[in-house]
């Protein structure tokens, strides 16, 4: 399924293959109930899941995926963006995505990546 928004008022929408016409403020209601929200327009792939803590975290869209899954894999296990993609069954077009939305938001990925850290070691 693909949807294309638009932020005009009274744009049109495709849905699914079906032109429909939303306001504006119909949209964002309707985009504020989601779970997934859309990223950064420059990373088409890479959109924002909610957390349990509502924490806007990024993933590769419809794979539940988080971008800082695949940081950690290349940079701290030393995976090749081959390997990673072939053990997740992902195009490497995907993982380099992920990896290039992270040079462009790494401040927020590190800092999910640390707030991560910091709760495992309150489990230990």
């Amino acid at each position: 399924m693909q949807v294309v928004l638009c932020v005009e008022y009274n744009e049109l929408v495709n849905f699914n293959q079906q032109t429909i016409q939303l306001s504006w403020w119909s949209l964002v209601e309707k985009m504020s109930t989601l779970k997934i929200k859309p990223g950064d327009l420059n990373f088409p792939d890479i959109v924002y899941k909610m957390n349990i803590d509502g924490q806007p975290v990024p993933i590769i869209q419809g794979t539940g995926i988080r971008v800082q899954t695949i940081v950690i894999a290349v940079d701290e296990w030393k995976d090749t963006p081959a390997y990673v993609a072939q053990q997740y069954n992902l195009p490497e077009g995907l993982i380099k995505e992920a990896l290039a939305f992270y040079s462009a938001h790494k401040m927020m990925v590190d800092a999910l990546i640390q707030l991560d850290e910091d709760a495992e070691n309150k489990r230990a």
